[in-house]
């Protein structure tokens, strides 16, 4: 089975960094949404399209974590921006 592809949506949202961190706002509902410092990494990977399994191979390059944990993580991460309809995806 193909993994899925994923790439962010930015043209809906206005996006703020401070402290390492994402605000965004969805300029059609006018609801914000904050992200911690490793959602901030995620959103930033899915600039270009994207794998789940690639982006916990570059979280695991950059943090200290325990692979699984990293993938339930990322998982969790992606199935909410899919339902806040903030991806493209690729089946």
């Amino acid at each position: 089975m193909q993994e899925k592809i994923y790439t962010r949506v930015t043209d809906r949202f206005l996006i703020s960094h401070l402290a390492g961190e994402t605000v965004l706002m969805d300029k059609q509902t006018g609801d914000y949404f904050g992200i911690n410092k490793v959602g901030t990494a995620i959103w930033e990977l899915l600039e270009a399209p994207s794998t789940g399994t690639t982006i916990v191979r570059q979280l695991l390059d950059r943090y200290e974590v325990e692979e699984d944990t990293c993938k339930a993580e990322v998982q969790h991460f992606l199935a909410m921006l899919e339902a806040k309809k903030m991806l493209l995806i690729e089946e």
